[in-house]
Formats: C-alpha cells, sequence, structure tokens
C-alpha cells in the first residue's frame, strides 16, 4: 500500500472482488468475513489512499466496480451480493464527500459477462456445502443460482467499452449500468416473490 503514496494517479478503477454462493443460513461466517475482506475493505483501503491523494491535487476520476449484485439480491446470492451493496453504499458516499474537492467517484454496474468469474462462483460454493448431504432445497437454490448466473453470459468486450467511456467522459453519472437494460432485464427474468 505504501506504494500508492507515490503514484501519481488521475483515474483509479477499483476491480477487486471474490465470489461467494450459498444459502446464507448455511454460509460459515469466516466465508463471509473472507469475501468481505477482499471486495469491502480491500477496495476500501486502496481506494482510501488514492483519494487522499486526489483529494490534495483536487482532480481526479475513482470508477468502482461493482455488480448488478450491488442493486439486486437473489436466492443463493446472499454472500456476493450483501458485499456489493456495501460497494454501493461505499460508491454513493464517496462520490458526495469527493465532488467538492473536485474529484469525480462513479460506479460500475455489470451484468453477467463471460470472464469466467460466474463460472468459477458456480463451480465450487466451497467445502463446507457438500450436495450429497444437503436438503433437498439446498440443492435447488445452488442448482437455481448456476442457472441464473452462467447462462445467456455476455461479451465482456461492451464492460471493457464502458470502463474506456468513463474514463475519457468529461462527467460521470454515479451509478452505470452494463448493459444499460440489465436491471429491466433482469426483473423479467426473475419471478416475483
Amino acid at each position: 500500500m505504501a506504494k500508492v503514496d507515490q503514484w501519481n494517479v488521475d483515474v483509479f478503477i477499483a476491480n477487486a472482488a471474490i465470489g461467494q454462493t450459498g444459502p446464507l443460513s448455511l454460509v460459515p461466517l469466516e466465508r463471509l468475513r473472507a469475501v468481505f475482506e477482499v471486495n469491502v475493505f480491500g477496495t476500501f483501503a486502496i481506494t482510501q489512499r488514492v483519494a487522499q491523494a486526489m483529494r490534495k491535487k483536487r482532480a481526479g476520476r475513482i470508477i468502482i466496480t461493482s455488480s448488478i449484485g450491488g442493486v439486486r439480491a437473489g436466492v443463493g446470492s446472499g454472500p456476493y451480493t450483501m458485499t456489493k451493496h456495501a460497494i454501493q453504499a461505499f460508491g454513493t458516499a464517496l462520490r458526495a464527500e469527493l465532488k467538492m474537492f473536485g474529484v469525480d467517484v462513479c460506479l460500475i454496474n455489470p451484468g453477467p459477462y463471460a470472464t469466467g468469474f460466474n463460472d468459477r462462483m458456480a463451480d465450487d460454493p466451497g467445502p463446507w456445502f457438500d450436495r450429497k448431504r444437503a436438503a433437498p432445497e439446498d440443492v435447488a437454490v445452488m442448482d437455481q443460482l448456476v442457472q441464473r448466473i452462467t447462462v445467456s453470459q455476455m461479451d465482456p468486450a461492451e464492460v471493457v467499452k464502458r470502463y474506456v467511456e468513463l474514463v475519457e467522459a468529461a462527467s460521470t453519472e454515479l451509478v452505470n449500468f452494463v448493459p444499460p437494460d440489465i436491471v429491466e432485464r433482469m426483473s423479467k427474468s426473475t419471478p416475483a416473490r
């Protein structure tokens, strides 16, 4: 982290995350803490250091990678989406706080893209989840989640294009969904509860 203080950063993209799936009533607390450590506290720590330098020079842009999971939560996705909801709050508050220093902060909220991230989450929820011993309802939860996050993944080039647009823009909106209609799409594909 000390090296961060030596950098002269104009644009910083915070993009750290690990995935975790599973029924919230079963996910071990230590596993949830580990996900928060990377996704929330890790993102916070380095972003805070960069923000301090940008405040001093009164210029800069911070782009924080969230997810569609930062504004939605579904069956089996709780451990991951809890962290992304925290990232949404962090980005929202930081934008308001740094505006007066000439620093722009925005969030990018990608949907399911074929980067391998969702596939890794779906493939292995962790050693604590044994499909053979799990309740049928919990197995069904995991199967639903795998279907939701691995089917119809999109080309990640669309996300890269949006990052470039945000870097080059004169100003940004707080929340930037990729694709722009992902919330609507997911609302249609998720049954009402």
